[in-house]
């Protein structure tokens, strides 16, 4: 009989499904610009992770920004969040243009206005995306 609870014990394991936590960076950049610019009423920006920053597969259920006060993200108000693949590891200058990831290819995660809570600002996705 044993046997059969620890079965039923594994099974139920592994269909509640596991849930990671990714960071990336060292929270050495203390650009002010990224990820939005917070002078400009509109701003656009893009940021590349490699697949070896984030070294895993599954769904991306939110993003967090680690803020600085020099940072100004308390004064942004809405943000719109697009998610993609592209074979680009960088943006490199091309001419007089850097390499952007073409935006009709992205798709809108979150759109909504976000705030600085003890220097941080998380962002839970309204639409998961799919990494792999």
């Amino acid at each position: 009989m044993k046997k059969n609870y620890i079965l039923i014990l594994l099974a139920f394991l592994f269909t509640i499904g596991f849930q990671a936590q990714v960071v990336i960076g060292e929270g050495t950049n203390v650009s002010h610009r990224a990820p939005v610019e917070p002078y400009y009423e509109y701003s656009y920006s893009q940021t590349i992770y490699t697949s070896a920053q984030i070294n895993a597969s599954g769904t991306i259920t939110g993003v967090q920004y680690f803020a600085t006060p020099t940072t100004g993200l308390e004064n942004t108000g809405t943000w719109d969040l697009y998610m993609g693949h592209t074979a680009l590891d960088e943006h490199t200058p091309d001419g007089t243009n850097y390499s952007w990831v073409d935006p009709s290819t992205l798709t809108l995660v979150y759109s909504g206005a976000v705030e600085v809570v003890d220097g941080v600002v998380s962002i839970t996705l309204d639409t998961p995306f799919e990494y792999n």
